[in-house]
């Protein structure tokens, strides 16, 4: 629908800020998603930043639409304002330049060259000087060149002034360049409408897009997945937050610390890792629900305590936001390393939930499903995030605690001890049934009996590890909405019997036989996965035919879904971002089905660019092997060409 000039209200926009860290980088893409959120549109903001206060690669990816958001991050983009000379280098010329194929399609590059250089091209890309000689500030502050930028931005897209200047009074308030700041959006402003937006044209697609605001939606709020995270666990009832600061959880704890006293609750910093995972154990013990936030090297920390609370079936739960590694690695950069950490780290076999939350709704909704699994089965519950999505930023709805995960109406929690076989009133409960249960307890790290003395007994060991795990097995049935197969546009065939291939019997469908009813089956977890989903649907746009699983409960592992794809097509492909492909080799661990990786390490999260390609391809290799082992089967030798 058409509603202002030949604009369509249906429309993706993208904006990429990059500089060097320290110029304010992420401050400008977030008061532009701000901006375009505050004017109705739906927004996001991903940031990419190194672990340096200063120097280094720096980037922020505005993603503005006009109805649901589309994929937060991309290779493609409309405006690129480089503000950094060495990031010019590094991303612009030469070919180099990320997301130069849409920009060179459909966009312009915004380049900052401090006005050395005319107005001209840059790699393919139509190029505009930003002349930051015009704001004799950024010589003295060179962080206000993110302000420049966004003046400038703002002009070109129509944001109202006032707008930004308000976001930048109260983004920059405490940092005392709140003038200077708000005097280079205004030399940006102003030098856009004179040299900027008369070269672009008022005919660009994107000229004024933010502008007049859209209708503002009433359930729609502004997230990143770490602050969804800490939500979440208020609204499950979390009244204890312990952890030590570590890159990238380290949010949460602030979110935690910032909101949980006006609930009764309260945040801790402890001395390292052990610590706090102690004191989430011990929170537990005395009927408080808990929490711990931290990333891979703590969660190697953590590892021993996640074994001891296993064997006391003590509730535990753990947020996981993945970092790349092993080691200190690259603590701000986006990877998915931890799967087999979070479900075999600990030493013995022991029982633990791990969950991965692809969105930040799902970062929400995944921490309350967490609590009420450790209360019910009385085991460590991790949830696995990633540094992308915890610091993703964009307008969700609102969430309700009222309501589980994908709308699905919340599990009754069950009693815990009618679940792990050891009736109603066992003589020594593992934990407080409450705060204001005083009775007295044994708790051990050692084997014991259903009293909680410690055992060395053969017979008791057995029936204890039977009941232990036993209680997992409810797992597969009552949280199957966690996998279900995406199949849309795909219709399973029934395959016709023996007797009705010998006999050339049909029975109604005579293609049932002419091969798998996909082209391709997709597995993919986290993060990973919601960028997989732009991914298929624009194949299937294409005609292709694919079967998705988008696994959020990835331990205890359930076979079923992934044997039931084999219907739907036997090349099956996991996108994952590790190196060794985690998802993937588990998979062929419990099911004997060997996978297609599609992986990706570099510290940058897939876009749906790369996946989408990298599935095509992947079913277009498919199908020439195919062919070719058709024809020498025909026995005529000749090799298929197109």
């Amino acid at each position: 629908m058409d509603t202002d000039g030949g604009k369509s209200d249906a429309f993706t926009l993208r904006v990429i800020f990059r500089g060097e860290a320290g110029d304010g980088i992420l401050n400008a893409g977030d008061m532009l998603m701000r901006s375009a959120a505050a004017l109705g549109f739906s927004a996001a903001v991903h940031k990419s930043f190194p672990p340096t206060i200063r120097g280094g690669a720096c980037s922020a990816l505005v993603t503005v639409s006009g109805e649901e958001l589309s994929a937060p991050v991309s290779s493609a983009a409309d405006f690129v304002f480089l503000l950094d000379k060495s990031t010019l280098f590094v991303h612009g010329d030469g070919g180099t330049y990320r997301g130069a194929d849409g920009c060179a399609n459909t966009g312009s590059s915004v380049n900052a060259n401090n006005g050395d250089n005319a107005n001209g091209r840059i790699g393919g890309i139509k190029s505009f000087a930003l002349n930051f000689g015009l704001c004799p500030h950024i010589n003295i502050h060179p962080q206000l060149k993110s302000s420049f930028a966004l003046g400038v931005a703002s002009q070109i897209l129509g944001v109202p002034e006032r707008l930004i200047l308000n976001l930048i009074t109260e983004k920059l308030r405490k940092k005392n360049l709140t003038e200077e700041n708000e005097d280079a959006f205004r030399k940006g402003h102003e030098s856009a409408a004179e040299s900027i937006i008369p070269a672009i044209g008022a005919s660009h697609k994107h000229a004024g897009r933010l502008s007049p605001p859209m209708p503002m939606p009433g359930n729609r709020v502004v997230l990143d997945g770490n602050t969804a995270v800490a939500l979440g666990a208020i609204s499950a009832g979390c009244r204890i937050y312990a952890s030590y600061p570590i890159t990238p959880a380290t949010p949460i704890g602030e979110r935690m610390a910032q909101y949980l006293h006006s609930f009764g609750g309260f945040a801790y910093q402890a001395e390292d890792e052990i610590s706090a995972i102690g004191v989430t154990a011990g929170a537990w013990y005395s009927g408080v629900p808990a929490m711990t936030a931290t990333s891979g090297p703590g969660l190697s920390l953590m590892q021993e305590f996640l074994g001891y609370c296993s064997m006391t079936e003590t509730p535990a739960v753990v947020v996981d936001v993945q970092r790349a590694g092993p080691s200190t690695g690259m603590p701000t950069m986006h990877s998915q390393d931890d799967l087999m950490a979070a479900a075999f780290g600990g030493h013995g076999e022991d029982q633990r939930i791990v969950l991965a939350a692809a969105s930040i709704e799902e970062c929400f909704y995944l921490t309350i499903e967490a609590f009420d699994m450790a209360q019910r089965f009385r085991c460590p519950v991790i949830l696995l995030s990633d540094s992308a999505l915890g610091n993703l930023r964009a307008t969700c709805r609102r969430p309700d605690p009222a309501l589980g995960l994908d709308g699905m109406p919340k599990i009754a929690a069950e009693s815990a001890f009618d679940i792990a076989g050891c009736g109603d009133e066992p003589p020594q409960p593992p934990h407080p049934a409450g705060p204001d249960d005083a009775r007295p307890r044994r708790i051990t790290g050692l084997e014991h009996d259903e009293h909680c003395m410690p055992s060395n007994s053969a017979e008791n060991r057995v029936r204890q590890q039977y009941r232990r795990f036993s209680k997992m097995d409810k797992i597969e049935l009552d949280y199957s909405h966690m996998q279900t197969i995406d199949a849309d546009g795909v219709t399973l065939r029934t395959p016709r019997s023996e007797f009705a291939k010998k006999f050339n019997i049909g029975n109604g469908d005579e293609d049932n036989d002419a091969g798998p009813p996909a082209d391709l089956c997709v597995v993919s977890w986290g993060l990973s996965s919601a960028m997989t989903r732009f991914a298929v649907a624009a194949l299937r746009k294409r005609g292709l035919k694919i079967a998705c699983l988008y696994p959020r409960l990835l331990f205890p592992f359930i076979s079923g879904h992934y044997l039931k794809l084999l219907e739907f097509c036997p090349r099956i492909a996991v996108v994952e971002s590790n190196y060794t492909g985690q998802l993937a080799s588990m998979i062929r661990m419990y099911t004997g089905i060997n996978t297609i990786p599609v992986k990706k390490y570099c510290g940058d999260p897939f876009t749906p660019e790369e996946i989408e390609a990298e599935l095509y391809n992947i079913i277009q290799m498919e199908n020439f092997i195919l062919d070719i082992s058709e024809h020498e089967a025909g026995g005529d030798g000749e090799v298929p060409h197109e």
